[in-house]
């Protein structure tokens, strides 16, 4: 009896594993992705499909600005190439010549201060 009860438990454990096979397999097979081939010719685009992407750059230089500002203009585009000193953007000089001036009144204001203090 021990021996058919053995063979009763290995043969259990062995239609498991075969279910188990067949049911992952099957489970792979369904997970095939069909793709369509298309050749192209030039034309206008009628569809588009719209992906987020990374694109890494063969040469990338970070610029900075001396001073910050509102853009009034800008003069070049993206993908134009540009050479050290060429012209960017323009920035808005009202709040750049307002602060010099403030600052210049402030200078005279401390100067004027030193002054007074140094006669009394």
């Amino acid at each position: 009896m021990k021996i058919n009860k053995k063979r009763f438990i290995y043969s259990g454990i062995f239609v498991i594993l075969a279910f188990s096979l067949v049911f992952c397999l099957v489970k792979l097979k369904d997970k095939t992705v069909s793709v369509d081939f298309v050749l192209t010719e030039r034309g206008n685009i009628t569809e588009y499909i719209e992906e987020n992407a990374i694109v890494r750059l063969e040469m990338e230089t970070e610029v900075y600005a001396s001073s910050g500002g509102k853009v009034i203009s800008v003069m070049a585009e993206i993908g134009d190439g540009v050479n050290k000193g060429d012209t960017l953007v323009r920035l808005d000089e009202k709040d750049l010549t307002a602060g010099l001036k403030r600052l210049e009144l402030q200078k005279v204001a401390a100067l004027t201060r030193i002054d007074e203090a140094i006669n009394d």
